[in-house]
């Protein structure tokens, strides 16, 4: 799986995929950097399933490592000169997929689709807890909330789609 991004006015966009490279830009294309994640952060494994920017210009990184004791959200908040993990409270089971809620204009919430249910943020990845009353504690591999963060949609493994008002 290759993810992609840009940041709410697309000037700055990435892509990432399976050996770990990230490649962004932060000048709307004429210019890309490419940074190897499995080098700049110990215990990530690549993987790559969901980047996704702040409008502040931090950029998270998901991954979707089957390995046990992966690290599996990152963040750059200086443009990619230096990354540190943000998946703390995170399950050890794979993040298919991140969402910014545009709710947040600080940019430090964000919903993780896990293999094992939805997640939230509101530190900015300092700390994670599982989501949504009534939702399904299985494999969520696909997060879409609405422009005005009033609803999240959550693509299940075996499950449907679930509807929840954050």
């Amino acid at each position: 799986m290759i993810g992609v991004a840009a940041d709410p006015h697309f000037q700055r966009l990435a892509a990432g995929g399976l050996r770990g490279q990230i490649a962004f830009t932060l000048d709307g294309c004429p210019t890309w950097n490419v940074v190897n994640l499995i080098n700049a952060v110990p215990g990530f494994q690549g993987f790559i399933s969901s980047p996704a920017w702040t409008a502040q210009g931090a950029l998270y990184v998901a991954s979707e490592s089957p390995l046990i004791g992966s690290v599996r959200v990152v963040k750059s908040l200086d443009n990619g000169l230096s990354w540190a993990r943000a998946d703390f409270g995170l399950p050890d089971s794979p993040v298919y997929h991140i969402v910014l809620d545009p709710r947040d204009p600080a940019g430090n919430t964000f919903y993780a689709g896990t293999g094992v249910g939805v997640f939230r943020t509101t530190d900015a990845g300092a700390s994670w807890s599982m989501f949504g009353a009534g939702l399904p504690a299985v494999t969520s591999m696909g997060l879409w909330i609405a422009p005005d963060g009033s609803v999240l949609r959550v693509a299940t493994y075996g499950r449907g789609i679930w509807e929840i008002n954050p």
